[in-house]
């Protein structure tokens, strides 16, 4: 599978460069739900966000398109940059639920090199999902991606494990 084959892992690196992009000072905001992960044998925890500034966007949330629903979380660590250290998790699904494609992403300090899960690697399973809450696991490896248009490097990867849970707010 290739990143042109599969529309979300191109939005999952558009949603992330769009974060990097946000102003430096701090849009007013409200926690909304959490990303906890074992990274490397390292316990980590994100905050997603939602905020009360419509002109800015955490990029936590839903977005449809015909029978098909993207979900992007993404996570911040607490009083972190919005540019460093982000967590993202990003699934495509069928209107009955059912998965088409994921990307687990960690981009610890640009964008231009990052962790994301191989093609071919399922790493996410959804507990509880409705229409304004998202809850599951994460269980596998990232593995190093030297630019955003390079594939990741299968022999350069890092265990990972964990939960999610998160309002989704719907996007306009």
């Amino acid at each position: 599978m290739t990143a042109a084959r599969h529309p979300t892992r191109i939005l999952s690196a558009i949603a992330v460069a769009v974060c990097v992009a946000l102003p430096a000072q701090l849009a007013a905001q409200e926690v909304i739900g959490e990303i906890r992960v074992t990274l490397d044998g390292e316990d980590r925890v994100w905050q997603t966000l939602r905020s009360t500034d419509p002109s800015v966007s955490f990029n936590t949330g839903v977005t449809e398109y015909g029978p098909m629903r993207d979900i992007t979380i993404q996570g911040y660590r607490e009083g972190g940059s919005y540019t460093r250290d982000v967590f993202v998790i990003s699934l495509a699904l069928m209107g009955d639920g059912g998965m088409v494609d994921q990307t687990v992403m960690h981009v610890p300090e640009r964008m231009s090199q990052s962790w994301m899960n191989a093609d071919d690697e399922t790493l996410v399973t959804i507990e509880h999902i409705d229409d304004g809450s998202i809850r599951g696991t994460l269980s596998g490896r990232i593995c190093f991606k030297d630019g955003m248009m390079t594939p990741v490097d299968t022999d350069d990867c890092l265990p990972v494990e964990g939960t999610f849970e998160t309002s989704l707010p719907q996007e306009e």
